[in-house]
């Protein structure tokens, strides 16, 4: 994705993101829109660009289960020996399409589409730290993990899976994390709008809108947020907030017994524990060891009626 691309994607649509992230990056995405020097151009790629394949890199495992980590687009687990485990990092904001060098929502969903079809791998684990990121390609990476027949798990390794990145944790069998200060939920939409007409005007800008006579619900609700009343933009996040809850019911026993989790709170490791967003507190090796045994007992079990 090049740079006006990705622009026009942080500018557009609804977000499922962590709000102390999205509010620690605002400057930032601030300055690339009016202008201002940012780091972004260093980073970005042409995923277009024709490239050497490039194998996965091999991770070692204190039981020497061989796990093969796919980052790249212009990778394969082609190679993986049989029995292998894919591991697919998530360790950036989701945008639904490749940026500044991270996989997005479609390409991630096409990895774990690739691990599952691969006789050599048996199992998948997702390895997440991400605050969330856009709706759009939310549902094409959830349909592709949901549809994934072989295991596949989630692992937080020293950070969180927060709104989106918790969306898809939760399609997957198990889901865990490594430190009592991990966390994860933030189950909740949101969408901010900023008013920038003053400052246009001490600019010496004055935009006006004009709509056909036919367009008159065209950016409804966005306008009558702007004017006050932000009614039907809500009525949009709530669908997509509902959309979200019910997933989330649907992949997991959730106890809302000690608090609500569907209100967008985030847990830390022992909290999620008790009520029913995590699986436990495990080791990176722990979680693969395990992952891999219930892979080859998933294997057995296909021969038998």
């Amino acid at each position: 994705m090049n740079g006006l691309s990705t622009l026009s994607a942080i500018l557009k649509g609804y977000w499922l993101i962590d709000p102390s992230y999205a509010e620690a990056k605002r400057e930032l995405v601030e300055a690339w829109v009016y202008g201002g020097k940012t780091a972004f151009k260093a980073f970005e790629k042409d995923d277009d660009e024709p490239r050497d394949k490039i194998q996965p890199v091999a991770l070692a495992t204190s039981a020497q289960i061989p796990v093969y980590t796919k980052s790249q687009n212009w990778q394969s687990f082609s190679d993986a020996p049989e029995g292998s485990i894919a591991r697919i990092v998530i360790d950036d904001p989701l945008m639904k399409h490749d940026f500044c060098g991270s996989a997005g929502s479609m390409s991630l969903a096409k990895w774990v589409t690739e691990a599952a079809n691969n006789p050599n791998i048996i199992g998948t684990i997702l390895d997440i730290d991400s605050p969330g990121g856009m709706v759009g390609g939310i549902q094409t990476l959830s349909a592709a993990i949901a549809a994934h027949e072989k295991p596949i798990y989630t692992h937080v390794n020293d950070g969180m899976a927060a709104s989106a990145a918790y969306w898809i944790a939760s399609e997957t069998d198990k889901v865990y994390v490594s430190y009592p200060t991990d966390s994860v939920g933030s189950i909740g939409v949101y969408i901010s709008l900023a008013d920038k007409t003053k400052r246009d005007k001490k600019m010496g800008i004055v935009r006006t809108d004009f709509y056909a006579n036919q367009s008159t619900e065209k950016n409804l609700p966005y306008r009558k947020a702007l004017n006050g009343d932000p009614s039907l933009l809500i009525r949009e996040l709530d669908a997509i907030a509902e959309l979200f809850i019910n997933t989330v019911q649907y992949n997991r026993k959730i106890k809302t017994s000690g608090g609500d989790p569907f209100k967008g709170a985030m847990y830390a490791a022992e909290e999620a524990l008790s009520i029913g967003l995590i699986d436990g507190i495990l080791s990176r090796d722990e979680v693969i060891t395990q992952l891999y045994q219930a892979a080859k007992n998933q294997s057995k079990s296909q021969f038998y009626v």
